[in-house]
């Protein structure tokens, strides 16, 4: 009779172990499917990280380049408000002085038949006064020159 006991408690050990090997078994199980998964998530991260590089490189290289156009077009802006600027400035030192009174009209010449090799005299007397507003109005976009934004953004930088 103590024998039977034995056995049955040899045999409830045995299964019990037998049922913890299969649920370790399945863990195990679980956790190698687990690090193929970490490895290939690895593998993908750092193939995210190699391609974020990249792309850094690429936005760096693009960033040197657009800085030299843009210094380029501010030495444009730069040279084509002074032309402006000039060309503001020169109709006001090469206005002559107006006399107080206007000579009075000549009356035309003659014609004759036949051509003269006289010059002709092409003085004259136009009262232009320009006339320049302090803050020109902006064109419509539809009108506006290529780098026309840059020129307006200095302009109000100032």
């Amino acid at each position: 009779m103590i024998a039977i006991v034995f056995q049955s408690a040899a045999a409830v050990i045995a299964l019990t172990a037998a049922i913890m090997a299969w649920k370790l078994e399945r863990r195990l199980i679980r956790l190698r499917t687990g690090q193929d998964g970490m490895q290939k998530a690895a593998a993908t991260l750092t193939e995210a990280v190699a391609r974020a590089e990249a792309s850094v490189r690429n936005l760096r290289a693009e960033g040197a380049e657009a800085a030299a156009e843009l210094e380029g077009l501010i030495e444009r802006a730069r040279a084509t408000a002074d032309e402006l600027r000039l060309m503001n400035d020169a109709p006001a030192r090469r206005r002559p002085a107006r006399p107080a009174h206007r000579p009075a009209a000549q009356p035309a010449p003659e014609r004759s038949a036949r051509p003269t090799a006289e010059p002709l005299d092409l003085d004259l007397d136009l009262d232009l006064d320009l006339q320049m507003d302090p803050e020109p109005r902006p064109l419509p976009a539809s009108l506006r020159p290529q780098g026309a934004d840059l020129i307006e953004a200095l302009r109000r930088v100032r």
